[in-house]
């Protein structure tokens, strides 16, 4: 049975399969991502057995005849390939006598193998399927559909042995990780420290301290020592580079298969096994009840924020929402710090303009994104804070010192899977019950609005993203064709490939960042920078030369299209404008000040009075809707609720709507000589 298995395994496509009921009909909904996994499937439900897709290089001919003539056509193709110095193997197909299944290393588009297949149909007298060429069929481990489960003919050893090298059919995740396997990890950023006394003192004398306890003692082999000493070096912020210096430079008694083996030896067996551990190791911690009831709440608020945005947005907005809510957990905080480029690492998003968007997505939205912690002067150590709202009752939780080591799950790994494997992870990891393919796809936000029902691309793409993750041992498919999450960790070639492709990210971050410190700018910031200084003089001179009248018939038309908005609408447009006057550093605080300190005593008075009439008209639950929107906009800008003579002045003028064509011109030029001036948001003010 293990020859059988080795074959399948070097025959087939590690990818190409399928599962078959007793009428050899495909079972719909049932996804086989593996191998092992269809044969777990086996006698489950309607799987009566699996198929596969022959690798390239690979094809079987089904021999579909009875008794004595089918053996005759098998008989002739073995000699065929005989002739032709070939590799084949000939494994009965099934319970019927004669019906054959054969093997052959050479590709179906093989000129003379379709010549020889024809004239045999034609020699014989048979239909086509009776002499089938294939690329997909049964494998040697799996029974056949309705029960039996004969075996392959000759020597499966043998065969093994003298099987060409064949390549896969498809690209799999596992070829890219192969290469870099020998390269050294990169292990978590730490500061450097002294070795424990007793593991120092095994470098510079060679004396192996004692190790293991009264319940689990190590047996006396050195590489128990050796592989412990090189995880303390990990931990104690050496990188592979300095980590083999100390090595090669210890005790001789110290530290012997390393330096008998040789680097390449040390780095692909011990370092990056200890670096790969130390990735996976995750501290028991108790986190505050408070705080995981915030992050839960939070987790709410961003399944349905998530259905505000297009769906193409979405993955990459679960991504870097759902990983600051891992950081909250992880440091115990509701207030973490989220540099740009540390969310790259953490998420596998390499566009840190994507990353960007997903914040000011967030803001506002999920919690308050802080900027007013990053210092230009201390770049190395300050960065924005992002920060969850405490729930009723939860005492203050101050933010954390230093900045979170990476996430819980395998760095890079988004980065090697579809786009959707996150979020339909995530919807997974939320639910207790297993759900069909269209089940997922609904509920993990891959269809357009809630209530449209999955299309034929959706699901295959849904389908995809779930035949990846299960390929990487986070999800499987059950019977039924439902899907359940595993605890298991992902599979060794995929964190292998996940580690490289993180690497490769640490190493483009830490030039990024090399050369941000080092004051650099690059041509394309600067043209930027200016191309947007002259699109706003722009702006202001053609607004500067506009006449009076059509000031304020412009005024009116806006003011009428902001009021005739729902309050939501109108809540994401001032957010708007208030961010981009923010990016180009205007205070939206100060510019409010501003604002209502030079509108005149009388144009106020007059304003508040028309304004409190048309909110005296308003239903209560409108009302309240209002309230509750002009108080996230002041919370989230920082706009400040002073006495209550300052209130009314700064609220009437500008939560009650724009007062249309009667503003008068002493207030149309105080505006236009505001700092960051935007004639789009003059109404919303």
């Amino acid at each position: 049975m293990a020859a059988s298995r080795a074959l399948d395994e070097a025959v087939f496509d590690p990818t190409g399969w399928f599962a078959i009921d007793a009428a050899n009909a495909r079972v719909a909904g049932v996804v086989v991502p593996s191998l092992d996994a269809g044969l777990a499937l086996l006698g489950r439900g309607r799987v009566a057995s699996i198929v596969g897709r022959l690798r390239l290089g690979m094809s079987a001919v089904d021999v579909d005849v009875d008794g004595i003539h089918g053996h005759a056509i098998t008989e002739e193709i073995a000699r065929w390939c005989a002739q032709h110095d070939t590799w084949n193997l000939v494994r009965p197909s099934g319970p019927v006598d004669g019906r054959n299944h054969v093997f052959i290393a050479l590709p179906p588009e093989h000129k003379q193998l379709r010549e020889y297949i024809g004239a045999l149909r034609e020699k014989h007298a048979v239909a086509a399927r009776s002499i089938d060429l294939r690329t997909a069929i049964r494998p040697l481990s799996a029974p056949h559909r309705t029960g039996p489960h004969p075996q392959a003919l000759g020597d499966l050893r043998e065969a093994l042995r003298t099987l060409p090298r064949l390549a896969a059919a498809v690209p799999t995740t596992t070829n890219r990780a192969e290469a870099p396997g020998r390269a050294p990890l990169k292990p978590r950023p730490r500061r450097r420290m002294d070795l424990p006394p007793e593991w120092a003192a095994y470098l510079r004398t060679g004396e192996r301290p004692e190790i293991g306890g009264h319940d689990h003692k190590v047996k006396p082999w050195g590489s128990s020592w050796e592989a412990i000493a090189t995880a303390w070096l990990l931990r104690c912020g050496h990188d592979a580079a300095s980590a083999w210096q100390e090595i090669s430079g210890s005790h001789p008694s110290a530290m012997g298969k390393a330096k008998a083996r040789g680097r390449s030896w040390w780095i692909q067996y011990v370092w990056n096994r200890a670096v790969r551990n130390d990735d996976a190791f995750e501290p028991v911690r108790q986190i505050d009840p408070a705080v995981a009831a915030a992050v839960a709440a939070a987790r709410d608020v961003l399944d349905d924020l998530q259905w505000r945005h297009p769906a193409r947005r979405r993955p990459s907005l679960l991504l870097v929402g759902h990983h600051i809510l891992d950081r909250m957990e992880r440091t115990n905080t509701l207030r973490v710090p989220v540099p740009e480029r540390d969310l790259v690492l953490d998420t596998g998003v390499s566009d840190r303009a994507t990353i960007r968007q997903a914040l000011r997505d967030l803001d506002g939205r999920l919690g308050r994104l802080d900027t007013s912690t990053f210092s230009t002067t201390k770049c190395d150590s300050s960065s924005f804070e992002f920060e969850v709202p405490r729930l009723e009752g939860v005492r203050e939780i101050l933010p954390p010192g230093l900045h979170t080591p990476g996430p819980k799950e395998v760095r890079g790994l988004w980065s090697t899977l579809p786009r959707a494997s996150h979020q339909l992870w995530r919807t997974l990891q939320r639910t207790s019950n297993p759900q069909t393919t269209g089940e997922l796809c609904a509920a993990a936000a891959i269809v357009e609005n809630r209530a449209d029902e999955p299309s034929a691309s959706q699901l295959r793409t849904t389908r995809a993203a779930l035949t990846a993750l299960a390929r990487a041992g986070l999800v499987q498919c059950d019977e039924a064709g439902q899907w359940m999450c595993l605890t298991s960790p992902p599979t060794v070639a995929v964190r292998e490939e996940a580690a490289a492709r993180h690497a490769e990210a640490c190493e483009r971050i830490e030039a990024e960042r090399a050369a941000y410190r080092a004051g650099a700018r690059s041509d394309w910031s600067v043209a930027r920078a200016a191309a947007l200084k002259a699109n706003r003089a722009r702006e202001k001179a053609w607004w500067d030369q506009l006449e009076r009248s059509e000031r304020l018939e412009r005024a009116a038309s806006l003011s009428d299209r902001f009021r005739s908005q729902s309050i939501d609408e109108q809540e994401r447009l001032k957010s708007a404008w208030a961010d981009r006057r923010r990016r180009a550093g205007v205070d939206e605080a100060e510019r409010h000040d501003h604002w209502v300190d030079h509108l005149s005593p009388a144009t106020l008075e007059r304003e508040s009075a028309d304004r409190a009439m048309w909110f005296a008209g308003l239903a209560p639950p409108l009302q309240q809707a209002y309230v509750a929107a002009w108080r996230r906009h002041r919370d989230r800008y920082g706009i400040s609720q002073a006495t209550q003579g300052a209130e009314m002045r700064r609220e009437s003028t500008r939560v009650f709507g724009a007062p249309g064509a009667g503003r008068d011109q002493a207030f149309l030029e105080s505006q236009a000589a505001l700092p960051g001036f935007d004639r789009d948001s003059v109404i919303a003010r």
